[in-house]
């Protein structure tokens, strides 16, 4: 298949590099309103219109934002069935020259994935599934893909999350990898009547051995519950994917590093998704599975900047005080008055010293200061600064 993005000639033969898959499915054929026929079975399900959007804003994220030099970015395969709202609102996506989301296709690259992550341990691979989501029980995932439906065995047009990820256990593969699913994760009534309805693709697996990656699946729902989106603009889960890797989800790592870490990136994901779920008056809740060791996902260039807010108290105090706040490496607030307060800026993220210079009769003080975001994306909350 073509790739969208490819950038194996940049770099050295040798390097380590990333190998995304993304898919993104909107526009079905054999369900209700699509363009074919359908199947008696197609577990009362509609036409979407977010799965796509997310999973290209998440495609151009990592095409324009994406930076790890342990693993710089190398391909990017991506296959969208988009609908008619999404390419509407989004001109880049309706020119996209990509393959769509059928079965036989989607196939073709997750074989062609799992090669190109193949050959070295310190490559990073990436899938992110996005469309109608189903499960037979609280334990597996299936994402349908266009095609779903073409036949009796409905099943066969999708991903078998678990199935492909298991198949990328290996002592030669990635061993970082990272899967986002955001679909949602109900049970449809047909599972209960029907034995075998199919089985979703799936990659080959091995026998034995130690499997000791970092290969976190990070579920947009829980079992058994829905996932959000926007119409037109994309789903919760991928709006939140993309403002945790951005900002949300950073955190200092062992080498004094601002990086977004498996672990920071679960988090981050937990809170935002809820907190987005909640302005619209829903509820979803990511569900993280798979092998979740600590691995790094995305290295700042240069810290993120967040939101702070430094409340002097009493009140008389602010209008005779003067902040300044520094770090090791620069000076974010340069005595500056202590009005309006509380005092709000953005700041790089880090650790700082907050010297408060106060007139008599108030003493002055200077204290630690820890300028870090919120996971859910919330304002900060005042770090109140009481002088005596």
């Amino acid at each position: 298949m073509t790739l969208w993005e490819d950038r194996t000639n940049q770099w050295p033969k040798g390097t380590p590099l990333t190998h995304a898959l993304i898919i993104g499915t909107s526009a079905y054929r054999h369900i209700s309103d699509g363009p074919e026929p359908k199947q008696n079975i197609d577990f009362g399900l509609s036409q979407v219109t977010t799965p796509c959007a997310g999973a290209f804003a998440f495609a151009k994220w990592l095409r324009d934002e994406y930076h790890n030099p342990e693993s710089p970015l190398g391909t990017i395969r991506l296959l969208l069935s988009p609908s008619v709202v999404e390419t509407s609102n989004d001109p880049e996506l309706a020119a996209a020259q990509v393959d769509r989301a059928l079965t036989a296709r989607v196939r073709q690259a997750l074989f062609e994935w799992h090669d190109a992550c193949d050959g070295n341990r310190d490559y990073m691979a990436m899938l992110y599934l996005s469309g109608h989501g189903v499960q037979r029980t609280k334990l597996d995932g299936n994402v349908l893909l266009e095609d779903f439906g073409v036949d009796p065995m409905v099943v066969d047009g999708s991903v078998d999350v678990f199935a492909v990820q298991q198949g990328m256990a290996g002592d030669t593969i990635a061993q970082r990898q990272f899967y986002f699913i955001d679909a949602c994760r109900t049970q449809p009534d047909e599972f209960r009547n029907w034995k075998n309805l199919g089985q979703g693709l799936a990659l080959p697996e091995t026998f034995g051995g130690a499997d000791e990656r970092c290969a976190p699946i990070y579920f947009a729902a829980s079992p058994d519950a829905q996932a959000f989106g926007r119409p037109g603009d994309g789903t919760l889960f991928a709006a939140a994917l993309i403002e945790s890797l951005r900002k949300l989800a950073a955190s200092l790592d062992d080498d004094g590093r601002f990086v977004v870490s498996s672990h920071s990136l679960g988090e981050a994901l937990e809170k935002r998704v809820a907190s987005l779920a909640a302005a619209h008056s829903e509820v979803q809740s990511p569900a993280p599975s798979g092998l979740m060791r600590y691995g790094v996902v995305h290295v700042y260039a240069k810290p993120p900047e967040v939101p702070i807010s430094i409340l002097v108290d009493p009140a008389q105090a602010a209008g005779v005080s003067r902040l300044t706040l520094r770090s090791y490496a620069s000076i974010a607030i340069d005595n500056e008055p202590a009005n309006p307060n509380p005092v709000e800026r953005t700041v790089p993220m880090g650790f700082y010293t907050l010297q408060i210079d106060a007139s008599a009769p108030f003493v002055s003080q200077e204290l630690p200061f820890n300028a870090r975001p919120r996971r859910d994306g919330s304002p900060p909350e005042p770090q109140r600064v009481v002088l005596q």
